[in-house]
Parts: C-alpha cells; sequence; structure tokens
C-alpha cells in the first residue's frame, strides 16, 4: 500500500493518511497533523512534531523507534550532538558507519 501512496504522491498529488503508527508517520510524512481527544494538538515536519515530547505525550503516541534510537546513540556519544535525526533506517546506518570517534 505505501508504495502505491509513494507512486501516487511522486506524480504530484498530496496523499493523506490516518495512523496511530509513529514510525509509519515519521519516515514517510513530510506533514505530521496531530490529534488527540477530538483536538487540534500541533502540526509540522516530523522532525519537529516528534522531537516535542509533550506533544507525542498528549496525542497518547509513543516516538519513532529510530528516532529513540538515535536519541540515545547521541546521549551516549556515538553521534555528535549537532547531528540531524534520520528518518529512515538506512539514514541511521549511514550517519553510524561514517562516524569518526575523535
Amino acid at each position: 500500500m505505501m508504495d502505491l501512496f509513494h507512486a501516487i504522491s511522486k506524480k504530484g498529488t498530496t496523499v493523506i493518511i490516518s495512523t496511530h503508527d509513529a514510525d509509519l508517520a515519521h519516515s514517510w510524512a513530510e506533514e505530521v497533523i496531530v490529534l488527540g481527544g477530538g483536538k487540534f494538538l500541533g502540526k509540522g515536519p516530523p522532525e519537529q512534531v516528534f522531537h516535542t515530547e509533550e506533544l507525542v505525550a498528549a496525542a497518547g503516541l509513543g516516538r519513532p523507534l529510530l528516532l529513540e534510537i538515535f536519541l540515545l546513540l547521541k546521549e551516549k556519544g556515538y553521534l555528535p550532538e549537532e547531528t540531524a535525526a534520520p528518518r529512515t533506517l538506512t539514514a541511521l546506518a549511514h550517519l553510524i558507519k561514517g562516524f569518526k570517534p575523535q
């Protein structure tokens, strides 16, 4: 199904997906709109939305697993603090492979 959505999006058509799957939204969406309790809670690019702990908690969501792993790697010093969060497993693997400890 995601391959179909990707093909439709590549042709210039906006695709709107309603999901509770934070991993999917983080890796695929250009913009995330968060709803909770029947109310609008916030919106923005996935990198911004899923870094906002209060917003994620208010919506009853968990952070995407990829983001949790990335933040743990940064916290433990395996990645430089200024490293931007990847949105795919492949991108995270490239960050780890390219890391050169000082």
